[in-house]
């Protein structure tokens, strides 16, 4: 009689090599890499502080926090961005009028818009306008208005 059991396979464990082969793991410091958030780092940028590629920062952010990179720079460039706007205002209040200005448009939603509060031009068109400049410099110069009604009887005639 043969033998109908079916051999049981080995266990797959996901790894190709015995544990501890291959190339050791590249050692990144936290702090530093907190450090490199804080100051708005991108990825390649730390990674050329580091000497390792894009990919070994995103292992190591999964290994040790658990997490992809794009949360943990989350995480930790919050800091810096509160360590910069204490810096601005700071300055602001230091009396850095261009700070002061710029931090009013950021936070007050301040603007550099001008209105036009002169009412006698703001209801003329632009037609309007220049017909009227165009009076005003007859009178102060009557060549130019000779001139210029010689031009509109030879453009008339057309």
């Amino acid at each position: 009689m043969a033998n109908t059991k079916a051999k049981a396979e080995p266990k797959k464990t996901g790894r190709k090599n015995k544990p501890g082969a291959g190339r050791p793991l590249i050692q990144i410091d936290k702090e530093v890499l907190a450090k490199l958030c804080e100051l708005q780092c991108t990825l390649e940028e730390m990674a050329g502080v580091l000497k390792c590629s894009d990919d070994t920062i995103e292992r190591f952010c999964e290994r040790e926090y658990g997490t992809n990179f794009a949360e943990v720079y989350k995480r930790l460039s919050s800091g810096g961005k509160v360590s910069l706007r204490r810096m601005q205002f700071k300055s602001a209040l230091e009396g850095n009028v261009t700070m002061q200005i710029w931090l009013g448009k950021q936070c007050l939603s301040q603007s550099d818009k001008m209105e036009n509060t002169n009412r006698e031009y703001a209801d003329k068109t632009t037609k309007e306008l220049w017909s009227e400049a165009e009076a005003i410099l007859d009178k102060i110069s009557p060549a130019r208005k000779r001139t210029r009604s010689k031009t509109e009887q030879g453009t008339s005639s057309v």
